[in-house]
This record gives C-alpha cells, sequence and structure tokens, in this order.
C-alpha cells in the first residue's frame, strides 16, 4: 500500500482507534489502538496502550506504552517506559528508560540508558546497556559485543546492577553485574561483578579488587 493511500491516526488528549494500516499515527495524551496494526511512523507523547501485534517502521516513545503483543520496528527510539508481552524484533533500538519484555528481544543494535527486564533471551548483534536505575534482569543474553557499565551511584539504593544466568559473545565487557555463566572470545571483568564461571577462548581480563569475585575460570578450544 502507497503512503498516499493510506490514512493517519491522530489522538489528542483522550481516545481510540481500530487497527489496521497506516501511514502516520500520533498520540498526544492518551491513546489505545485495540487491534493489530502496522504502520510507517509511531509518535507517543504521553500513555498508550496496544491489544495486539504492531508492526513499526520508526517508533518514537516520549512517555509509557503497554503493547499487549509483540513488537517489531526498524528503528525504535524510546524516552520513558516501553512494555511488550511477547517479543520485541528489529533492527535498532534506543532506550532511554526502562523496556519490559516478558518474551525475548532480537535486534541488530540497542544501546540502553536505563533499565532492561527480559525474560527471554536478549539476542542483539551490538549491546551497550549502561545502568542508571534499579537492578536490571535478563535471563539470558547472546551477542557480538556486549557492554555493561555503570556510571551512576545511587547513595539511597546502592549501585545499580545486572542480573542474568548466562550471557554469551565474541567480545564481553561488565560491569555491575551478577551471572552464573559468562563465556566468550575476549572477556573482561570489571569492578562490581559477581560471576560463577567464565568461559573464554582468547582473552580473559579481571580486575584485581575486591568487588569483583570470578569462581571459575575455563579456556576453551574454538
Amino acid at each position: 500500500m502507497e503512503q498516499a493511500s493510506k490514512p493517519n491516526i491522530k489522538i489528542y488528549g483522550e481516545g481510540s482507534s481500530y487497527g489496521g494500516e497506516f501511514y502516520k499515527v500520533i498520540i498526544m495524551g492518551q491513546g489505545n489502538i485495540t487491534s493489530d496494526f502496522k504502520c510507517d511512523r509511531m509518535r507517543v507523547f504521553g500513555d498508550s496502550q496496544i491489544t495486539g501485534e504492531a508492526k513499526i517502521e520508526k517508533y518514537h516513545l516520549f512517555g509509557s506504552t503497554s503493547i499487549r503483543g509483540s513488537l517489531n520496528g526498524k528503528r525504535i527510539k524510546i524516552f520513558g517506559n516501553l512494555d511488550v508481552t511477547e517479543d520485541l524484533t528489529g533492527e535498532s533500538a534506543d532506550i532511554r528508560g526502562w523496556l519490559n519484555v516478558k518474551g525475548n528481544v532480537e535486534l541488530e543494535k540497542m544501546t540502553v540508558k536505563g533499565g532492561v527486564t527480559v525474560d527471554g533471551l536478549l539476542n542483539v548483534g551490538r549491546l551497550s546497556i549502561n545502568l542508571q536505575h534499579e537492578t536490571s534482569r535478563v535471563n539470558e543474553i547472546g551477542g557480538g559485543t556486549i557492554r555493561v557499565d555503570s556510571k551512576l551511584i545511587n547513595v539511597f539504593k546502592g549501585s545499580h546492577r545486572l542480573e542474568a544466568k548466562v550471557i554469551e559473545g565474541d567480545h564481553i565487557y561488565l560491569e555491575h553485574t551478577t551471572a552464573k555463566v559468562v563465556r566468550g572470545k575476549n572477556v573482561i571483568i570489571g569492578p562490581h561483578c559477581t560471576i560463577d564461571v567464565v568461559e573464554y577462548s582468547t582473552t580473559f581480563k579481571k580486575q584485581e579488587r575486591p568487588d569483583c569475585t570470578v569462581k571459575e575460570i575455563k579456556k576453551y578450544q574454538l
């Protein structure tokens, strides 16, 4: 369907719309999409809820959105909170706030400045997480380049932290992380980390400081 033949949705204040295929969706206030829909561009300034599957080429959120289904988007930018009850897939996501996904996440690139919770697999080619909220939790992380750090310390709640069962990638750098298994070609374990097992094939470095603990180190052949 060409752009000229696709309708637009504009919700100002409070309102709702059925799903379908659209060119542009703009919500300023509180808006609901009540079934599956596709659109080229979507901008939300406020709160929104999508019931069903969402396929969005360019998605910008300034506020909070709950998607009761899956989200597929080429370029996603979040300034606030995004909840997805199924899977999140696409090309790139820039999260400035909090991302909560009940299923799996599969992207080529993702940058997080805030926090993230993923109940399934977080699979990203290039992943960067700068922890700026309370504890982030991910079941498993996989990718090419994985970097987790934290520039902020909350004097009331302690250090921001990532908890994961398995972290596996080619190049891994971790700070403020608790994990059972970290596996990769090149692995660096930085400050405020507690790791049960590190498995590496090429290089391994660990900062010699009391807040950096690795219980077991294994080298394997590719």
